[in-house]
């Protein structure tokens, strides 16, 4: 398995004098102190409209999530279980948008850690769904067993509310609907700490051009995931998965909802350009990156969105090798608006796993 890590590097580059952008040595990316305001005010859209909407968001859907599971816990029905299971899967979609635009890290060592506590997809080499399976089995208190944030992770919660596929085979007895309530109120909590900080904190705002390159860099690693992780890994494309393709290993398999969670992440991505990126990179000579990077995201949500099965069924088709190079396509986009804007690139290392 692979795991990646941003360097912590966010530095300007000093250009030398005469481009419309270049470093003057005082204002950094912004060349003048009325660019320098409009930064700030288009930095205030992408917080109110984008970072504190989804992460807002995000805590409503747990909360109408725990309702939904709350009754699933009282009668284990088919009917309680497909609401749960429906209203489960609306809080993972609005978490893709909150993790692929997670800039808190960045502002506050305390939230590093609370994306790999939310979802552990992609963390670890043991087997989650043996590790629940034995829990469930076991007749332990489910608060003293279930103490691990993995073991309470998004990735628990859809094992346990969906089984191994869609839910034909999940056996949802009282023990598992309980457990599904320690996960949600798990997450309601971790989900309470993101939204109040993005909306407590004006780190974001002020930092201004560090907060431009912060943003710039976590739509490449986020991209850089969507590819390979969540696109490459399943279909094979990727250098430890080459030629050996396996629909598995897809984030939301056992839900069917992988084409609606990608989906997500482009669309956070899209509206973090629209609501401010776009403009910043336009004010400041880079206004064609910028619409390239609007242009492929556009393409790859029309390319899913005609997709013509499931990418569980058959995760190597030709759309999906369209979709990786879309993607690719985008990776790159976005490391070309960061070297026109005058920054530094974090380095994206694997550890090998």
């Amino acid at each position: 398995m692979k795991r990646f890590f941003l360097s912590i590097a966010m530095a300007l580059l000093v250009l030398g004098c005469g481009s419309d952008n270049a470093y003057d040595g005082e204002t950094g990316l912004i060349g003048s102190a009325s660019a320098g305001g409009e930064t700030a005010t288009f930095l205030k859209q992408i917080n109110n409209n984008v970072l504190i909407k989804n992460s807002v968001l995000q805590v409503q859907r747990a909360d109408v999530a725990k309702n939904a599971i709350a009754e699933l816990s009282q009668e284990q029905s088919s009917a309680n279980l497909q609401a749960a299971q429906q209203q489960a899967t609306l809080f993972f979609n609005t978490w893709k948008r909150v993790e692929a635009l997670y800039v808190a890290k960045k502002y506050n060592d305390t939230m590093i850690d609370h994306p790999s506590q939310i979802d552990y997809f992609n963390i670890g080499k043991g087997s989650l769904t043996s590790k629940l399976d034995n829990i469930y089995a076991s007749k332990f208190a489910l608060q003293d067993l279930l103490f691990q944030s993995s073991t309470r992770s998004t990735t628990a919660l859809e094992y346990t509310l969906f089984g191994n596929q869609e839910g034909l085979d999940v056996n949802m007895t009282q023990r598992r609907a309980d457990a599904a309530m320690v996960m949600i109120e798990y997450l309601i909590e971790k989900s309470d700490v993101i939204a109040e900080f993005y909306k407590s904190s004006s780190a974001f705002v002020n930092s201004s051009e560090e907060s431009v390159g912060i943003m710039i860099n976590q739509l490449i690693d986020s991209t850089y995931k969507l590819k390979e992780w969540r696109i490459g890994d399943a279909a094979g494309y990727t250098q430890n998965y080459k030629d050996k393709p396996d629909a598995s290993r897809y984030e939301y398999y056992k839900s069917f909802n992988t084409r609606a969670s990608i989906v997500e992440i482009l669309s956070a991505q899209l509206e973090m350009m629209q609501e401010g990126l776009e403009s910043i990179a336009s004010q400041n000579a880079a206004a064609n990156e910028a619409k390239a990077i609007i242009d492929l995201i556009k393409d790859a949500i029309n390319q899913i969105n005609n997709m013509s099965g499931l990418l569980e069924s058959n995760p190597v088709t030709d759309e999906t090798k369209t979709l990786y190079a879309t993607v690719n396509a985008l990776q790159n986009s976005y490391s070309s608006l960061i070297s026109a804007l005058n920054f530094q690139q974090d380095i994206i290392e694997a550890d090998g796993d």
